[in-house]
């Protein structure tokens, strides 16, 4: 049976009215309203929770369809509507309920709650695991205290909400778990966290959860403050959005191995991280393995990102991004592991990013990865390539290459050789064109040796027999000896006498055809290689 609520209560008569005739009881009038002066209101303030039931299920007659609105009262007693079902919305302004609201797999019309003071001290404030709320939830400008381990002060835990979530202006804290609970939520419209929100929690499970949550809009905490101590700020894995935004002052700490924000394998149309300062003085910042962003990721100059630890300050790796991605921080440190800033093993893209030109890529690459992967410069030549810019795409390849040997990756003291002489005389294949500078270097050293050696004389086919051979027929010799399939003929007419400076320059002709052979053999592999992978 339903409690019957005291109607001689000189405020509950006053609600019943208000509720029946569409208005709303306003029991603070002119007063102002602070947190500390809630908590001093008496009895002239004070309306018992069950009557505010009581009169949103109906039982003391039809209410206007405005539903129950109270300004400046103290709701006594938890406000209980677990299970219930309202066909009028609930609208509190300025309220202080000491007990807080439960309303856990209830069927809502709506709930707004503006500028109210909510608390408990072992169960959450805000209570609304599994609630179906089908219009708009908005908790704007609360304040919200409750010290629960899990859940969170707000437990939102599986709720369904058929407009926007708005939590703008609000401050919520738990010392003792998170500060929302929000783990498979889903929210027909945006969810707002911004405009000074803040949020304090402690604990593993994080500050705001929002873990296989479901988003149909945007999720945007511009300028918000959140905190936590022993886990993440932010923990939204699996979590699918249409938009996500921090940025514009927004400001996340914590000291957590697991990250400050987490978006393992979230899936959101458009991220934007900008304006922004994120720290963790045990973890990294941002991880966001497997994150899927089906259009454009923007991670913006005026980001500032510290971590601390081995795991890389902004983790992107096996990140997917469907359409632009702009990538340009202002600041990313790790206290610890300074070569550990960014890893993006994995991360592909469509188009070449933009905000770094392609140099500081190549520095971001080689310097502040914390180590050689292949995947990242293979991406980074493949968006270049596509886009016609085959001469940026082998600069990248040559980096990856340098980065892959003086990183010791290669096994073997023959690859590492191998490997870097052909960065030297091909360019890692990209540049066979050195092979023909080495080409030339041989023919010059051959002409100078001819050209300065007595061994060259006139043989019995000249018409000058023993005399010494001209310049030409000299550079012609030099040709003879050292350049591969060319063949002047000129030896016929001038050649080596049997003399030990006849035998010398022989013996150094020997050499620089072995060279030379070695020089065109190099070339031709090379060139081949380079049409191959144009």
């Amino acid at each position: 049976m339903p409690s019957e609520p005291d109607l001689n209560t000189t405020n509950e008569q006053r609600l019943l009215t208000a509720a029946v005739q569409g208005n709303m009881l306003d029991l603070a009038g002119s007063h102002s309203i602070d947190e500390a002066s809630m908590q001093e209101w008496g009895d002239e303030r004070t309306i018992a929770a069950s009557m505010v039931r009581d009169i949103l299920l109906g039982r003391h007659g039809v209410i206007d369809p405005r539903g129950v609105r109270i300004r400046g009262a103290c709701i006594v007693g938890r406000l209980d509507l677990d299970n219930a079902r309202t066909d009028v919305g609930l609208r509190l302004e300025s309220c202080y309920l000491p007990e807080g609201i439960t309303a856990e797999s209830a069927d809502l019309l709506g709930l707004q709650l503006h500028d109210c003071l909510l608390a408990n001290t072992v169960a959450p404030a805000l209570n609304l695991p599994h609630a179906n709320l089908r219009s708009a939830l908005n908790i704007h400008g609360c304040t919200i205290r409750a010290m629960p381990k899990f859940g969170g002060a707000v437990n939102m835990i599986a709720a369904k909400v058929g407009g926007n979530l708005n939590c703008n202006g609000s401050r919520i804290y738990n010392e003792s778990g998170p500060g929302i609970g929000a783990d498979n939520l889903r929210v027909s419209g945006s969810l707002f966290l911004r405009y000074g929100f803040e949020a304090y929690g402690d604990g593993t499970l994080g500050t705001v959860r929002l873990n296989r949550s479901r988003i149909d809009s945007f999720v945007d905490f511009s300028g918000a403050n959140l905190h936590n101590k022993s886990g993440p700020a932010i923990s939204a894995d699996g979590m699918t959005a249409d938009s996500l935004l921090i940025r514009n002052g927004f400001a996340a700490e914590s000291g957590s191995a697991f990250a400050t924000i987490r978006l393992l394998n979230a899936r959101i149309s458009t991220v934007e991280v900008r304006g922004a300062t994120i720290k963790n003085g045990s973890g990294p910042a941002i991880v966001a393995d497997g994150l899927d962003v089906e259009g454009d990721l923007l991670v913006g100059k005026d980001l500032t990102a510290t971590g601390s630890g081995k795991i890389p300050t902004l983790n992107l790796d096996h990140a997917s991004v469907g359409t632009s991605f702009f990538f340009n921080p202002e600041r990313i440190t790790n206290s610890s592991s300074p070569d550990k800033r960014i890893s993006i093993d994995g991360l592909t893209y469509p188009r070449v990013p933009s905000g770094l030109d392609l140099q500081q890529w190549l520095s971001l690459l080689r310097h502040d990865t914390g180590g050689y992967a292949p995947q990242p410069y293979q991406q980074l030549a493949a968006v270049h390539r596509a886009a016609g810019h085959e001469s940026e795409a082998r600069i990248v390849l040559r980096a990856q290459r340098k980065h892959q040997i003086d990183s010791h990756t290669l096994t073997g003291r023959s690859n590492r050789l191998w490997a870097r002489t052909t960065g030297l005389l091909l360019g890692y294949g990209y540049q066979p064109w050195r092979t023909l500078i080495g080409l030339l270097a041989v023919a010059i050293i051959s002409s100078v040796l001819c050209l300065t050696s007595p061994a060259l004389v006139h043989t019995k086919n000249s018409p000058n027999p023993g005399t010494p051979c001209r310049a030409s027929e000299r550079i012609g010799v030099a040709i003879d000896l050292t350049i591969p399939l060319i063949k002047t003929n000129i030896r016929s007419q001038c050649d080596l006498v049997g003399t030990v400076a006849s035998d010398w320059l022989a013996i150094v002709g020997w050499l620089l055809q072995a060279l030379s052979w070695g020089f065109a053999t190099l070339f031709v592999v090379g060139f081949t290689s380079a049409v191959r992978k144009s």
